[in-house]
């Protein structure tokens, strides 16, 4: 389904940046390399241009028990410094950041056959976790990777404070960052969804903890179920939308990014003005949300609204319309 949120640049904006600057324990420095120099950018965890598609939003956004049009990417929970040259690995998805196991099976203790229920909120509060450096590409294990593996200090570096690690890659399985785990869980399932099958196999030999997070990943991707649609809790945000520096909407706030507002008017309004829309010029045309087609896909069992599907519709409903 296509989606009508805001659809943030590739790149994080300014004041995210300087928000990140505020929780990063890492003082701003390279996540993987620990470096601060100019070649160390700015990366979405979760890549924004998901954003473009509804259902996966709508997913996560009922399984992470927040409103519906409300998860905001361009958060500091989902940006983290990085090297130029290990950023385009990660866009590439050569790589990617594996959760501790504890918070893996934090969110695998609240599945139940495999299926994920809404919690009425993030259970993982903001703070600092570990995570590890995973290579997702079998060509990274033939490369090495400079650390820096004391602070930077007001004195040029010396060759001894840089150490250089290789596969298994064992000094970058510490790594302390703000990053929230739900975006991380939810960006390496993506990941290695697109991994080669028989690399896959590979990684899942070596990181059995990957087969409980891809479960996660699996429910959270579940399409919403159709009793979100009368769900007060998740609806609520359909016909007005903001989302917050915390990656949750409800309300403006220090970091609060605005997302396209539409007007606020009543359902039977609503009602009466996609009706007035249906005579408009020859073309009958009707107006629906994002959360009523969510709804009717859910009801339905549709997959998707394609635009054939709503010239057919708004089609048949002018004629009943017009009779």
């Amino acid at each position: 389904m296509l989606s009508r949120r805001y659809i943030h640049d590739d790149k994080p904006s300014e004041d995210t940046k300087k928000l990140v600057g505020r929780v990063d324990p890492n003082s701003q420095r390279c996540l993987i390399e620990n470096r601060q120099d100019l070649a160390v950018e700015h990366c979405y965890l979760l890549p924004t241009y998901l954003l473009r598609n509804e259902r996966i939003m709508s997913s996560l956004e009922w399984f992470w028990g927040m409103k519906h049009g409300s998860l905001n990417l361009d958060t500091r929970y989902n940006v983290f410094p990085i090297s130029s040259s290990l950023l385009r690995l990660y866009e590439e998805n050569k790589w990617g950041l594996l959760p501790s196991d504890d918070i893996v099976h934090h969110y695998a203790r609240g599945l139940s056959l495999g299926l994920a229920s809404r919690p009425k909120g993030d259970t993982v509060q903001n703070g600092v976790f570990t995570y590890r450096f995973l290579p997702l590409s079998k060509a990274i294990e033939s490369m090495g990777i400079l650390r820096q593996h004391d602070h930077p200090t007001p004195h040029p570096p010396t060759p001894s404070s840089f150490i250089t690690s290789v596969h298994p890659f064992s000094e970058l399985q510490n790594l302390e960052s703000h990053l929230h785990p739900k975006f991380a869980i939810a960006a390496l399932g993506y990941k290695l969804g697109l991994v080669d099958q028989n690399r896959r196999k590979e990684l899942l030999l070596h990181w059995p903890i990957l087969r409980t997070l891809m479960s996660v990943h699996r429910a959270w991707m579940v399409s919403v179920p159709a009793v979100a649609c009368d769900h007060e809790s998740f609806a609520s945000l359909s016909e007005s939308r903001s989302a917050s520096d915390s990656g949750y909407g409800g309300g403006l706030s220090e970091g609060t990014i605005p997302i396209r507002p539409r007007p606020r008017v009543s359902a039977k309004r609503e009602r009466s003005a996609s009706l007035d829309e249906l005579s408009m010029s020859s073309q009958k045309r009707a107006r629906l949300s994002d959360h009523a087609l969510l709804c009717h896909d859910r009801r339905s069992d549709r997959s998707g609204w394609t635009r054939k599907r709503i010239s057919d519709w708004a089609a048949s409903s002018a004629c009943t319309f017009d009779s």
